[in-house]
């Protein structure tokens, strides 16, 4: 997850002024789904982003909006649709399709241009990757939405998705490598998600009534499909599984922000998720909000998890109470003297945080208000859609205090994933680590292959989303000196001496860490609002003593230069930006986007003869469009290598919960920011990276027996049989 600014109250305080005014109703929501404090999806601005998500593959013209929102229009201007050849895979019996002619609204606006209307999708008696078929809306991804509010398409059309044809392998060859592939053999096939950021909906640490975002300020809100999101990641799991069959995972890896809140229930879901087992998505009493079994998300379900070892990343989300405050802070805050401070907060309509085991919740939608759990699968109305005013209009309600709402520390975490007795046991981290409770391992995932797992842990925890590479450091930001350089307690030192031993032993080295490396910091966010502050000395004082700068903290720059030093380094993998997303790092620390590489931008000649690696980050189940990846390391044949990724989407049977989620996910973004959500562009989903070998690793590679059959290049291009109705059984 990240954020732009560090604490949403500060956003509060500064924005007091946008929070009053005209209080009808209408879908200008104030926060987007791109640009969150709570969802925290935001693009790295350090490239360039394609907001409509599928123009790149087309010579298609792009249309902006009145929102600035990217959109692919039909120069025709053509309202009328021929649906006989288009199967819907959103309807409740899986190919039902909606005609616009039949709805009373008009569109206002032409269907993209590249929409294929002829286009015949695969039913739901197939499992698909986005190699054979994506899902895309038909009006292309642009706000749906009128400056009055009015809906500029039928609104059953909001969050509805089309079958449309899949994307190509795009190939990424930014190092200039002279590659002509022979006997193709796969050195490892596995899969690669983040941000499940389970959330306990009930928990007093969701704050529904904070929506506000005015471009670069933003803050938390509550989003109608966040209660799906077990679901969700499950479902992306099982399509995974779908596409290990015909040749097993060796692993998978999850990119960090297990929970939302680092509560004890919220981990424990996720490990259900991952692990498999019984997987009840409630707090406090559990209730039925919609009778029946697995038709509402609190209803418990039978989770098959991911069925192959699988590795954990901690993200600030598992660390952090909404990924932002340290666990400290939030107990000073609700157990101290702030009346005043929480009253000139509240008299702007907003909340702060209280702890999970509180039995007061900060603004408590009751179910019978979530729009989530009022939508039925056959219809849509916008109603269903909180806006900014009726958030803000909530009010605190009591409930049911949970101990299992408690907030984890990182030795907290380690204790439950070590007593989870999955494969491998700790998923990723020892005894060892639970009694130092540290956050970074290493780990060689394949028996007798020759690569390497190096998983870090950037997070900050002296608060704010973003990430810090330090020395040990206390809580007031100073240096352990003590400590400094001892690889046991200090990261930099640990990272380093991996990284020469890496190259010594001649192995493959992948790097994991939930925060990519443009995430990395000097300070800590709330310098951001440093000019604010001094106007608010209670404020000021409370985070400057929860929150300080750490000293010494290792630049962006600095860490892609230190990784690109070591020519057996292929990838760091990350998350937290909720959207697929590829960089290049080149050898002279510059950073090639998709957009870039698409342009044809390569890599400058480093002087020191450093070639660089690749950045693959994300995607995520907790934003649209809720998707996952497979990678699979590909040997050439020729010196050089190639790595496959492949995204999948979440999906299931006809019907059902995941249908749900899915189309309040989308019809969220289409009423508010018009953006492609977290789709990315179109070279940072579905690629082929090419690096090339060590001498060392190519010798050793070939002298190993490998798999001559790449998945990505056939088994990931055919349909897998169908799933059922997710989730899969329920629990009586």
């Amino acid at each position: 997850m990240r954020t732009i600014l560090a604490f949403w109250l500060v956003a509060v305080l500064s924005l007091a002024s946008a929070c009053g005014g005209d209080n009808t109703r209408t879908f200008e929501a104030d926060s987007t789904a791109d640009s969150t404090i709570g969802n925290d999806s935001t693009t790295d601005d350090s490239s360039a982003v394609d907001t409509s998500g599928f123009d790149s593959a087309t010579d298609d013209a792009v249309e902006t909006d009145a929102d600035g929102a990217g959109a692919l229009a039909d120069s025709s201007g053509e309202d009328g649709l021929d649906d006989a050849s288009s199967a819907d895979l959103q309807g409740e019996d899986g190919g039902a399709d909606v005609d616009a002619k039949s709805i009373d609204i008009t569109p206002q606006i032409p269907i993209a241009n590249d929409f294929d209307k002829d286009f015949v999708g695969h039913g739901n008696d197939e499992t698909v990757t986005t190699l054979v078929q994506t899902l895309r809306p038909r009006y292309g991804y642009r706000r749906y939405l009128d400056d009055d509010g009015f809906p500029l398409v039928p609104e059953d059309e909001f969050g509805r998705e089309y079958p449309q044809p899949g994307e190509p392998h795009n190939v990424w060859n930014p190092f200039q490598l002279s590659t002509t592939p022979s006997t193709r053999r796969s050195l490892s096939y596995f899969v690669s998600f983040g941000d499940g950021q389970l959330m306990d909906v009930k928990s007093p640490a969701v704050i529904y009534r904070n929506s506000l975002n005015t471009g670069s300020i933003s803050a938390a809100a509550y989003e109608a499909h966040f209660d799906y999101l077990p679901q969700l990641t499950d479902a992306v799991l099982q399509v995974a599984r779908r596409f290990g069959v015909s040749r097993t995972y060796d692993f998978a890896i999850q990119l960090g922000d297990l929970m939302a809140n680092a509560q004890e229930n919220e981990l424990e879901w996720a490990i259900k998720l991952m692990s498999g087992g019984v997987v009840s998505p409630s707090s406090g009493v559990t209730d039925d909000p919609l009778p029946g079994p697995t038709n509402d998300p609190r209803d418990s379900f039978l989770a098959n998890g991911i069925g192959v070892p699988w590795y954990a990343v901690l993200g600030n989300h598992d660390v952090l109470i909404n990924g932002i405050w340290p666990i400290a802070l939030g107990v000073e805050v609700n157990n101290g003297n702030y009346a005043q401070l929480i009253k000139v907060i509240g008299a702007f309509g907003f909340g702060m945080p209280g702890l999970g085991t509180d039995a007061m919740h900060r603004s408590y939608l009751p179910p019978e208000l979530e729009p989530a759990l009022l939508f039925s699968g056959d219809s849509f109305e916008l109603q269903m859609l909180l806006d900014a005013d009726e958030l803000k209009s909530l009010t605190e309600s009591p409930i049911v205090a949970d101990p299992k709402r408690r907030h984890l520390s990182t030795c907290d975490i380690i204790q439950m994933l070590l007593a989870d007795g999955g494969d491998p046991k700790g998923h990723g981290y020892s005894e060892k680590h639970l009694e130092l409770c540290r956050g970074w391992y290493r780990q060689d995932p394949v028996p007798g292959m020759p690569l390497r797992l190096l998983v870090l842990d950037l997070n900050s925890y002296l608060g704010g989303s973003e990430g810090f590479l330090t020395p040990p450091i206390r809580a007031d930001g100073s240096v352990i000196e003590e400590q400094r350089g001892d690889p046991l307690y200090d990261q930099i030192a640990w990272l380093q001496q991996e990284l020469a031993q890496a190259e010594k032993d001649g192995v493959v080295v992948l790097i994991a860490s939930h925060q990519p490396s443009s995430s990395l910091r000097l300070t800590n966010e709330i310098n951001d609002a440093a000019d604010l502050l001094k106007f608010v000395p209670e404020l000021e004082k409370l985070l400057k003593a929860y929150m300080p700068d750490p000293a010494e903290a290792m630049s962006a720059d600095e860490f892609r230069r230190l990784l690109s030093s070591y020519p057996n380094v292929i990838a760091h993998l990350a998350g937290h930006y909720h959207r697929s997303k590829i960089n290049a790092i080149c050898g002279t620390g510059n950073v090639i986007s998709a957009a870039e590489m698409q342009n044809g931008t390569t890599c400058p000649t480093d002087p020191e003869g450093k070639r660089g690696y690749f950045e693959i980050i994300g995607p995520s189940p907790i934003n649209y469009a809720p998707q996952g990846r497979i990678v699979e390391i590909v040997d050439n044949g020729d010196g050089t290598g190639s790595i496959f990724t492949t995204v999948i989407d979440a999906q299931s049977g006809p019907g059902g919960l995941i249908i749900k989620g899915r189309r309040l996910a989308l019809a969220e973004i289409q009423a508010t920011s018009g953006s492609s959500g977290g789709l990315g562009h179109l070279y940072d989903r579905n690629t082929e990276l090419v690096f090339d070998w060590t001498k060392t690793i190519a010798k050793t590679l070939s002298a190993l027996d490998l798999p001559t059959t790449i998945q990505s290049l056939t088994t990931l291009k055919a349909p897998a049989p169908g799933l059922p109705k997710l989730p899969q059984a329920p629990i009586q």
